[in-house]
This record gives C-alpha cells, sequence and structure tokens, in this order.
C-alpha cells in the first residue's frame, strides 16, 4: 500500500486480488466440494494491480528473495485474460513489476528478456525488518 500510494498516488489500485478461474474440471470431478474454497490452496493471489491511464500493472513484492516473484509475475500475466473481474482492462497494456529492496543483479537480464520491471523501494521500515532477519 505504501509504495502503490507512493509509485501510482492518483490511479486505482487493488490488492490481493485473485487471478484466473477455477477449472471446471475440477466443479465435474468434486461436485461435493466448495470448489472456490478448494482452490484458495493455489494462492494465485498478486500483490496488487494498478490501472493507470496507459496500461494495467501487475505488481509482486518480494523482501528477500526477488527470484521468487518471476514465476509468480510470469503465471498472474496468463492469468489476467482469465479474470473475469478484470475483464474490462483486458485490452489494455499490461505491465508487469517487481519491487524489491535489494534487486538482485544477477537477474537484470533475465528480467528485461521476461519484460518484468524491477522497482527498487526500500524505505526505513524494510532496512530495519532485513537487519533483523540478517539479511542487511
Amino acid at each position: 500500500s505504501e509504495f502503490m500510494s507512493w509509485a501510482f498516488p492518483e490511479d486505482p489500485k487493488m490488492r490481493n486480488v485473485r487471478l484466473g478461474p477455477v477449472p471446471l474440471e475440477l466443479r465435474h470431478r468434486y461436485p461435493e466440494l466448495d470448489i472456490q474454497r478448494w482452490a484458495k490452496v493455489w494462492d494465485k493471489t498478486c500483490d496488487a494491480i494498478v490501472v493507470t491511464p496507459t496500461a494495467l500493472v501487475l505488481i509482486e513484492g518480494e523482501l528477500r528473495r526477488p527470484i521468487v516473484a518471476i514465476g509468480e509475475l510470469l503465471v498472474y500475466r496468463e492469468l489476467v485474460p482469465q479474470t473475469e473481474s478484470l475483464a474490462a482492462y483486458w485490452p489494455m497494456k499490461l505491465r508487469t513489476l517487481l519491487v524489491t529492496p535489494l534487486p538482485d543483479p544477477t537477474l537484470e537480464v533475465v528480467m528485461r528478456r521476461l519484460n518484468i520491471e524491477v522497482i527498487e523501494y526500500r524505505p526505513l521500515w524494510v532496512e530495519e525488518y532485513l537487519r533483523q532477519v540478517g539479511r542487511l
């Protein structure tokens, strides 16, 4: 929330957005189960989405292991056109953005190739947290 207010102060924002449909085959295979509830096990939830005048921006934050966010962002990007609640935004350009306090320089080439933008964002509370967990 803090990052979005700083980076996208005027744009509409959504947090913890569940992406993609529940597979129909699960509904058929297990009609007795609450499939919506069981689908939460997969946790395909993007940290945030911002709607700018020119793009839909998928945002994933990662404090300690930015490599983890790469796979998540790639999957989320594929799921946007399958997410009914985002249908109004399907025609928009789609940006994927990793927010991290310590970008990994060894991932820069991979991120560029995958069209994932990286923003370094390190407020004081993040530095304190990273010191506490022994990462700084």
